[in-house]
């Protein structure tokens, strides 16, 4: 059974007594449920949808709706209260809540009466410290293993400022696309594109979306890879008889990435997200504790850039890419408790504040401990020692069971816009259609990851701003003035700003990434020798 009703629809009947035509929870159909006359329900049944069975009702409660609480047991149901029907199917075991409005006749007039099923799942949805826990983790990435190179680019100063407009102007345009939701008819971002810009809408960002997580699962290939390599490098004493290439263990990869993208059901990726959740809080602690040595080590701090302005395009799109996490607020969001929804910005806004305060203090601690030497990659820095090595291992560890968590999302939209076009049998979806969907994808995000090898810095900066731009600035503002409307010139002069604004680093992203593209021997390694 599966929850999906949310709404009453009660009508009149010819005698004069409440015939309520309930789109009824326990079922997962289009049609609703059709309810058995008073004198039925007084027997404890009623009848389910066309060609479901009778479900008995084995609890029956009062629940205002307003006070989202249990009501008081009186004679007589008082208007404002709905029931609360918990039942039990006589075929699948499972319970299923059915709310029936009873109402007298005058206080319905054959309207549709909307109803707030929160509080019935309110104790399945996360608190306050949960739902942070969850933010956090959803804006901790890969890129932090990219930033202290994009900052030494750019220089400390320039870079850092640059890092904190890009998080204030993306805090707010995730304010206002929050303001654009409506509880139980558009929550997720797709949903509100549709509303506002019909199907294109909806396909313009779930094409945003899937472009984004395809380069994601781009970076992870090739972050798993490189450290792979620096781990068995470093095991053999860093001999220069040592020859391995990244792009050969990019596709070995494959060995793994394929299984675990067979896997239909998130659910079952659980386990991969507990695991990888698990080694990045490890890794970025013990990355930050080899940071921190290599600083005392040096008896000092090494010279760096204040201010680097030739390189604005790299830094942008790395303090962009950082915030890969815009795509899952509404999740997030709708996924949280009531009064944690109602408070969900200040709770989004102190998150990404102390996170982008850790980001700037280790940006300048990574700066301070290697200088103008430090790689693309901040693990290639680390010392040599056991330390080090436990860093690149677990960091390389926690991106690779990431990857198919990656993947999901993409291998979804292509699944569902081709089932909206080609009719096939659920048996040839499931062993045909959908392996060969996302077996392409494992195979063609490796061949993006062997192809942007090179020049990972630039890769990085080009997913945030061909993609991140959008999902994270152009499109919830976009969203507002069609859904919203802006009433104040100074609302509508700032949004068309950051729309054009946007549209404009698009372009300059793809430009600038052409122009600037250059090969390096491989991926940079920690040991010293010809790869």
């Amino acid at each position: 059974m599966e929850v999906t009703a949310q709404r009453v629809c009660a009508d009149m009947s010819t005698s004069g007594e409440i015939g309520s035509e309930l789109k009824c929870l326990a079922f997962s159909l289009e049609k609703c449920g059709q309810t058995e006359t008073t004198d039925s329900q007084e027997k404890g049944f009623f009848s389910g949808a066309e060609g479901e069975p009778e479900t008995a009702i084995a609890d029956l409660v009062d629940i205002d709706l307003e006070a989202g609480s249990q009501a008081e047991n009186d004679e007589g149901s008082a208007r404002g209260k709905y029931t609360k029907y918990t039942t039990r199917s006589s075929t699948s075991g499972g319970s299923a809540d059915c709310l029936f409005d009873d109402g007298d006749a005058s206080s319905i007039n054959g309207s549709v009466v909307e109803t707030n099923i929160g509080v019935l799942d309110e104790k399945k949805k996360t608190a306050t410290a949960s739902t942070a826990v969850v933010i956090l983790k959803s804006f901790v990435g890969a890129g932090i293993l990219f930033l202290p190179h994009a900052v030494m680019k750019g220089g400390l100063i320039f870079s850092l400022c640059l890092l904190v407009g890009v998080v204030g102007l993306a805090l707010y345009c995730m304010h206002v696309l929050i303001k654009c939701c409506e509880p139980g008819a558009a929550e997720s971002y797709e949903e509100l594109g549709e509303q506002a810009f019909g199907a294109w809408g909806g396909m313009a960002i779930e094409s945003c979306v899937f472009i984004s997580q395809l380069g994601f699962c781009t970076i992870n290939a090739a972050v798993v890879a490189g450290n792979l390599r620096d781990v068995i490098w470093s095991a053999t004493q860093c001999s220069p008889d040592f020859h391995l290439p990244v792009k050969a263990l990019i596709w070995c990869g494959a060995i793994l990435y394929i299984p675990f993208s067979l896997i239909k059901h998130i659910k079952y990726l659980a386990p991969l997200m507990l695991v990888g959740n698990i080694s990045t809080v490890v890794g970025v602690a013990l990355l930050m504790v080899c940071v921190g040595m290599e600083v005392g080590s040096n008896h000092g701090i090494n010279e760096v850039d204040l201010v680097n302005t030739s390189n604005w395009p790299l830094v942008l799109g790395t303090s962009i890419y950082l915030w890969e996490g815009a795509g899952m607020v509404l999740p997030i969001r709708k996924s949280s408790k009531k009064a944690v929804q109602d408070n969900f910005s200040k709770l989004l806004i102190a998150c990404l504040v102390a996170l982008v305060i850790t980001y700037m203090v280790y940006s300048v601690t990574c700066n301070l401990a290697f200088g103008r030497h430090l790689e693309v990659v901040i693990l290639s820095n680390l010392p040599s020692g056991v330390l080090g090595l436990s860093v690149q291992t677990i960091f390389a560890f926690a991106v690779l069971v990431t990857y198919p968590l990656m993947l999901f999302p993409a291998s979804t939209i292509v699944e569902q816009r081709l089932l909206s076009v080609v009719n096939v049998s659920d048996r040839v979806l499931n062993w045909v259609v959908g392996p060969t969907i996302r077996i392409s994808l494992v195979i063609l995000t490796l061949g993006l990851a062997t192809s942007g090898l090179q020049q990972l810095d630039n890769v990085v900066a080009l997913i945030g701003g061909v993609c991140g731009v959008p999902l994270s600035f152009i499109f919830p503002v976009l969203l507002h003035m069609k859904l919203r409307g802006d009433k104040r010139i100074a609302s509508k002069l700032l949004h068309w700003f950051i729309v054009l604004g946007g549209f404009a680093i698009q372009v300059f992203s793809i430009t600038w990434t052409i122009k600037s593209w250059h090969g390096v021997d491989d991926y940079p390694a920690r040991c010293s020798g010809q790869v």
